[in-house]
């Protein structure tokens, strides 16, 4: 038996048939998201989530970092994200982002509806959320990587002096941080 040719049996999306089609919009890029100047493809969580189609891994990654971060379930505490290029990290990312920065608002999209009925809750929990992202920052002026992450966290003050000095706070002062941030995903 043949297959039918993909053209014959779905409808393209209206920006394909209108002929406003812009494939540059392929180059997702978490850091321009945060810092807000990314396609409205990528800003707008709603819309990310209806334009992206939600393979099993993405849909199973979303699951486990929503039970995880709900204490609903054993997910992972450390996940590494690990495909070829053009493998989904970058949507993977993105798409845990808008869910945890803005779960209540994306509470009608029917994506993140299937996450949470998948995941057996009712709510995305409220959760700090912090990214850094090497090739936006600048080594000799910006923070740090723990500097950063620690801003975002809302515990900068536990990390400044040696966010300042730029030395390594060490593991210790690391996890001290994680455990004043409380449940976060980074």
């Amino acid at each position: 038996m043949k297959l039918p040719n993909w053209w014959e049996i779905t409808t393209p999306h209206k920006d394909i048939i209108k002929g406003h089609f812009d494939e540059s919009i392929f180059a997702a890029d978490l850091g321009n998201v945060i810092n807000g100047n990314a396609p409205t493809e990528y800003m707008d969580g709603a819309m990310f989530f209806e334009k992206t189609y939600l393979t099993n891994g993405l849909k199973d990654l979303m699951v486990s970092v929503l039970q995880r971060t709900s204490k609903k379930g054993t997910g992972q505490s450390v996940i590494q994200l690990q495909t070829p290029f053009g493998g989904g990290k970058t949507h993977s990312l993105l798409g845990l982002y808008h869910m945890f920065k803005s779960g209540k608002k994306l509470s009608h999209v029917d994506a993140v509806q299937a996450v949470k009925k998948t995941a057996k809750l009712k709510n995305i929990p409220n959760i700090k959320v912090a990214a850094f992202i090497g090739t936006h920052a600048n080594a000799l002026t910006d923070k740090t990587p723990w500097g950063e992450i620690a801003d975002q966290l809302g515990v900068y003050e536990l990390m400044k002096e040696d966010d300042e000095k730029r030395i390594s706070p060490g593991k210790k002062k690391i996890l001290e941080m994680l455990e004043k941030a409380g449940t976060s995903l980074i």
